[in-house]
C-alpha cells in the first residue's frame, strides 16, 4: 500500500487524544505526541543539569497547554491529513557533503524517522548551525512545499526548532540555545496568545 492510499484508508486506526481526525499513526506520534514528551522529558531533564529558570518552566507548561495543539493541531482540520515521509532526522552541516569530482550532493549519520517533512529543516534556523540562511528552508519547500496553512509555517519550523535548541541545552549545560528555545517561544506566544504574554 502506497502512503496515498494509506491516507485514503478509511479503517486507519484515530490517534486518541490528538485530535477529531484520523492520522496516522507514525506521523501523529511524531508530530504532536513525539514534541510534547520530548518537552516533557527535557524539561524536566535541562532542569537537573542546569538551574531551574522560572521563566522557562511558565513558557514551556504555555507551550505543552496551548501553543503545539494550536499550530499543529490545525495540520488536520477540514478534513486535511499530513503524509508521513521519512525524514533524515539530523540534517546539518557536518552531516552534509558534496562529492568534489561529480558534484553530487551526500548525506550520512542519519536518525531517520517517519514525521511531518518541514521537522527536517527545522535544524537549519538554529543559531549554533551553520545553514541558517533562510535560502536553505527556501530550497527545500521549493521541491517539498509547506502543509497548510502555509502562512503558519514558518511559526511551525519556529517550534519544531525549540527541540533542537533543548537538546543542545543538555549536551552543553549553561549554552545560551536554552535561552534561545525560552525566546523562540515566547515569540510564538506573544504572536498566537498575546493575552498571555510571558515574561513582560
Amino acid at each position: 500500500m502506497t502512503a496515498d492510499e494509506n491516507m485514503a484508508d478509511p479503517n486507519r486506526e484515530a490517534i486518541p487524544g490528538i485530535s477529531d481526525q484520523i492520522l496516522d499513526p507514525a506521523i501523529a506520534e511524531g508530530v504532536y505526541i513525539g514534541i510534547e514528551t520530548c518537552y516533557l522529558s527535557q524539561s524536566d531533564t535541562v532542569i537537573s543539569i542546569n538551574e531551574f529558570w522560572q521563566l522557562y518552566d511558565d513558557v514551556v507548561k504555555m507551550a505543552l497547554d496551548k501553543l503545539i495543539p494550536r499550530l499543529l493541531d490545525i495540520l488536520t482540520k477540514n478534513g486535511q491529513a499530513i503524509r508521513p515521509v521519512l525524514i533524515h532526522g539530523d540534517l546539518w552541516e557536518s552531516n552534509i557533503g558534496t562529492d568534489e569530482e561529480s558534484g553530487e550532493i551526500y548525506f550520512w549519520d542519519a536518525c531517520a524517522y517517519y514525521a511531518h517533512h518541514e521537522r527536517d529543516v527545522a535544524m537549519w534556523r538554529c543559531a549554533h548551525h551553520q545553514m541558517t540562511d533562510e535560502k536553505y528552508r527556501g530550497e527545500y519547500f521549493k521541491n517539498y512545499p509547506p502543509s497548510e496553512p502555509r502562512q503558519e509555517a514558518d511559526d511551525r519550523n519556529r517550534l519544531y526548532s525549540v527541540e533542537i535548541l533543548m537538546n543542545n541545552g543538555l549536551t552543553f549545560p549553561g549554552a545560551k540555545t536554552r535561552q534561545l528555545a525560552v525566546e523562540e517561544l515566547r515569540y510564538l506566544i506573544a504572536k498566537y496568545f498575546p493575552e498571555e504574554y510571558i515574561g513582560k
